[in-house]
Formats: structure tokens, sequence, C-alpha cells
């Protein structure tokens, strides 16, 4: 690939990572302010968590009034943006590695697609629990509570998905510009001592040529 492409794909990258810490940071103050609106002063966001159960879930509505429920859902809004750009800036952080290492036609390409498998769980659960939020209590006394049982596993496969493939995606990172880096300084290397034959030739042949 040339240098090129590289730096067309570093400027994607870096727009997807700038792009989702600011997504972040909103959600970071939105869930502060949750916390300081709440009947006890103590509640947050229940995505901030790598699981919650359906009693969990019932708890933190029934700490809630009408502007806790706002904010909630102006919680689930910013996320169910950010679940895309993360999943964009991971896939290319990925792909940008691998490309740098391995080349284009690698099997360890298929991590490429994973991050996406991430946000669709990440936008899943935004969706029930929005679901919850305008239909609670009803939605919690559906016996049994499958989705509300459930909704914590979906959360705490994301987190893993998240956190594994970003810590991956990190180190491939990491591994492409040292390689690239040896591979120039080899480069180079084998460019001083092509030019150093040609040049002893050259001094061989004048050497022959004053002899002669």
């Amino acid at each position: 690939m040339s240098n090129k492409s590289f730096g067309l794909s570093f400027w994607r990258v870096l727009f997807f990572g700038i792009t989702s810490c600011i997504l972040t940071y909103l959600q970071w103050e939105v869930d502060d302010y949750l916390k300081e609106i709440t009947y006890t002063g103590t509640t947050r966001v229940l995505q901030t968590q790598i699981y919650y159960t359906d009693i969990e879930i019932a708890w933190v509505f029934l700490d809630f009034d009408m502007d806790c429920y706002r904010a909630y859902l102006l919680y689930l809004g910013i996320n169910s943006i950010a679940c895309f750009f993360y999943a964009m800036f991971i896939c290319d952080l990925i792909t940008y590695g691998n490309d740098r290492l391995v080349g284009y036609s690698h099997f360890l390409h298929f991590l490429d697609g994973l991050p996406f498998i991430a946000g669709i769980l990440n936008f899943i659960e935004n969706v029930v629990m929005a679901y919850f939020i305008f239909t609670f209590p009803f939605s919690l006394k559906l016996d049994p509570p499958v989705i509300a049982q459930n909704i914590g596993i979906i959360c705490t496969l994301k987190h893993c998905l998240y956190y594994s493939l970003l810590s991956i995606g990190t180190i491939l990172l990491i591994l492409s510009f040292i390689c690239c880096n040896s591979n120039k300084n080899d480069f180079n290397n084998d460019k001083k001592v092509n030019s150093n034959k040609i040049d002893s030739k050259e001094k061989e042949n004048q050497k022959k040529e004053k002899t002669n």
C-alpha cells in the first residue's frame, strides 16, 4: 500500500477516534447530570455497568422523575449515535493495523467486522431500555420477564467485544508501526550496501583503466 493510502486511512481512524471521544464525554456529562437529579443522588446509567438485572432496572426507574426519564432518553440517543462511531473507529483501527502488518488478504481481516456486532448489540440494548422507560412498570411485570432478565447479558457481551477488540486493534497498530519502521531500516541498510558495492566496482574499473 502506498504512503498516500496509509495517510488517508490514518486520518479516517483519527476522525472516528476523536468523534468517539467527544460522544463519550457527552455521555459522561449526561450520566453525571442524571446522578444529581435523582431522588437518592446515587443512581447512574445502567449501560455503564458490566452487568445488571431486572431488579436493578426496577430500582433505578423507581428513583426517577420525569426529568430523569428525559435525561436517560437523551443518554440513549447519544449512545445510539456513538455506537456507530465506536464500531467504525475500532473497525478502521483493526483494518489499518492489519493492512500495514499482514496485507489485504490475510485471515486476520475477519476481525474487521466484529466491531459492528458490538455496535448492533449496543443499539439493541438502547432500544430495549427505551421500551422499558416508556412502558414502566408494566414491562417489568411480565411473567416471566425474559427480556428484562437477559438485557444484562447483552450489556456484558457488548462491553467484552468493545474492550477486547479495542485492545486487539491497538496492539495491531503498534506492531504495524514497529514492523514498518524495521522494514524501512532494513531497506535503507540494503540500499547502503548496494551503493557501497557499486562504488567499489567503479573504483576497481577505474584502477583497471589506469593500469591499462
